[in-house]
């Protein structure tokens, strides 16, 4: 099923990019609280896509290994940080986990713009 097909309305989005320190979460916390429009966030569901007991956790750690586990969370929670070196620093390794996690993240995306 093709992205028009899954939106269930009409309704207007504008999609916002940029690079570090760009502004990006300086107009979306102002569009949130002034304008008192709905976010969804591509960055924040991805952070949620590798918490512990997600598919994506086990798909991760299958690829990279214990080793990228933060041996200070309690919940054996990804250490992000550890991980951004990673795959930042090998192409082969940011491919893998583009190719896992963008269309994760853009089924979840359309899923919480058929909620509004």
């Amino acid at each position: 099923m093709s992205i028009p097909q899954k939106l269930i309305n009409n309704q207007r989005r504008i999609g916002l990019t940029g690079g570090i320190a760009s502004g990006k979460s300086t107009i979306t916390n102002y569009i949130r609280s002034h304008k008192r429009i709905p976010v969804v966030d591509a960055d924040h569901i991805s952070r949620e896509l590798i918490n512990p007991n997600t598919i994506g956790y086990r798909k991760v750690l299958d690829h990279f290994g214990n080793q990228i586990i933060d041996k200070c969370s309690s919940d054996k929670k990804i250490n992000r940080k550890l991980l951004k070196k990673i795959i930042f620093e090998d192409e082969k390794h940011r491919k893998w986990i583009q190719k896992l996690l963008h269309p994760l993240i853009k089924e979840k995306m359309i899923e919480e713009c058929n909620q509004y």
